[in-house]
Formats: C-alpha cells, structure tokens, sequence
C-alpha cells in the first residue's frame, strides 16, 4: 500500500478521511504536551496501519446518500442558493438571446451560453466535490477565481458528454434514425460509463475521469450500488428533461426561462449528492483520493 500523496510506501491511514500517508507526509501536531500525527488534508488523527486502517470518508452508506438526496437541496439554504443561481443564470440567457438578434452579437451571445453552461457544470462538481469529502452542509455559490475556471470546466465536461454519448448519437442518426445493435451497445457502455466519470472529473479536477481503469474498478468494487445509483440518475435526467420540454409554463418569458433554470440548478444538485455520496461512501474502496484533491477539494474539507 502507497502513500496517497507522494506515492511513497504507507505507514499510516487517517481515521476521517482514509488516505493511507507516509512517514514524511503525516503531520505533526504538539497536544497537551504529547506528540501527535495528523493527516495534512483533512487533520484527522493518522495511525499506524497496524493499529487503524483505512476507513470510508462518510460513517453513512450509500444508500442514505440516494435516499436523501431529493431533499437536500431543499433546506432554507439550499433553496437561498437555488434562487439565486437560477436567476443569475436565467438573466445570462436572456442577455444572450438579447445579442444574438444582431449579427455582431451573435458571438458574444455564443460566449456568454457557454459560460453559462461552464458555471452550472461548476455549480454540479461542487457538490459532486463537497459530498466526496463527506461534507453534509448545505449547497452554496462556485467561487468562480476567474472566467478560465469556468471555461476550463465547460471544457472537461463536454469532453466527457462527447466520449460517451456522442457515438451512440453518431450511430444513430448515420442509420437513418433506427436503434441498431451498434447503437445499443454505444449507448449502454456510454450510459454506464457518463455517471462515474463526472465523479472522477469532479475528484480528480482533471481529464483523468476519462481513464476506464479506475471505473471500471470502482464499479466492479460496488456492483449493485452502482446499478442503483445508474437507475437513480437517468430517472432525475428523465424527469428534468420532460419539464424542460415544455414549451410554456406561466406565458412570461422571464419567468418561464427562471423556472427552467431553477429546475436545472435543482437536479444538478441531486445528482452531484448522489455520485459525491457514492464516493464518500466507498472513498476506502475506490481509492481515488489523493493529491489530485489537494486544490479545490482541500478548500471544502
């Protein structure tokens, strides 16, 4: 067993987090006169291997974190930041609609979507992030630090959507339409795939999430909680899409354009809960932390 920050062999596993740590990575803290070795993410206690191995992140399973996923967004917090990010990005829109009935707005109006689009994918790895780290408090704002933050993570995710569900998409349309053999095993590999790679974009803050490996073994590692945490997800897509798809809701366009926004902002939510819960839940199996959290995800320690 490897150290989780320097790849060097472990000595010890913190009792909050389960990062296994080496001797020169364990920090040292004087309490009450007595030496004692903390981990340097989180400052859980490190023990000896021997004494304390490593343990999942969260006390709570899975399934309380697919359960209770539907409500927690729903706190009086929760619901403050909704609104909030709904309309933020709801009067983006509208600006943006606004630019492209000229011709010389029309790329700025392009620009503009797509920050909106990299700001909600970093409103939902935020919270992918938070429940990784087996933080329970209620959703809040991105700290956006600068506009190629949020373009960089438009940019991860996209690549992520178009390694999974554009050759299904490709298939299907290239054969006039018809749900072919090709097309069905495009679309489940990919459907199966999508979930667990947004969780490991969002705890490897990088492309790595693309890389099948640790997926397929995170899978493999919790089979029939994956299934379900698969099932739940394209449930919450299905049913956001099919309000998304109505045409008009109250007949005031700004309204109507909040109300869409305030039902993406909402999913994004439930579905960061449900696969950052699933890693919190299973963090000491999948064995994904490491110093590819020590940036932003250190921050929501």
């Amino acid at each position: 067993m490897y150290c989780a920050l320097d790849g060097k062999m472990a000595a010890r596993a913190c009792t909050r987090c389960g990062r296994l740590l080496c001797e020169t990575c364990v920090g040292v803290q004087e309490l009450n006169g007595q030496r004692v070795e903390q981990c340097p993410v989180c400052h859980g206690l490190a023990l000896p291997l021997e004494d304390e191995g490593p343990r999942d992140i969260s006390d709570r399973n899975f399934w309380y974190y697919m359960a209770t996923a539907l409500f927690w967004p729903l706190s009086l917090r929760g619901l403050v930041v909704e609104v909030l990010n709904a309309l933020f990005v709801a009067l983006l829109v509208l600006g943006a609609s606004f630019l492209a009935m000229s011709l010389p707005g029309m790329v700025l109006g392009l620009v503009v979507i797509v920050f909106v689009y990299g700001y909600l994918y970093l409103l939902f790895l935020k919270v992918v992030q938070k429940t990784a780290l087996g933080d329970d408090s209620p959703p809040s704002t991105p700290d956006v630090e600068s506009f190629e933050e949020v373009f960089g993570t438009f940019f991860r995710v996209l690549v992520v959507l178009v390694v999974w569900v554009v050759p299904a998409l490709t298939v299907y349309f290239a054969s006039g339409r018809q749900a072919t053999t090709l097309f069905w095993a495009f679309a489940v590999v990919g459907g199966l795939f999508l979930p667990m790679s947004l969780l490991a974009i969002g705890v490897f803050e990088s492309l790595r999430g693309l890389n099948p490996v640790p997926l397929v073994l995170a899978m493999a590692r919790v089979p029939l909680q994956y299934v379900f945490c698969c099932a739940f997800f394209y449930v919450v897509v299905l049913l956001s899409n099919l309000v998304l798809g109505l045409e008009e809701m109250t007949g005031v366009r700004l309204l109507d354009t909040f109300i869409r926004q305030a039902v993406i902002v909402y999913s994004l939510f439930v579905l960061g809960r449900l696969l950052g819960g699933l890693h919190a839940a299973n963090s000491s199996r999948f064995r994904w932390v490491s110093s590819a959290t020590s940036g932003r995800l250190r921050r929501h320690a």
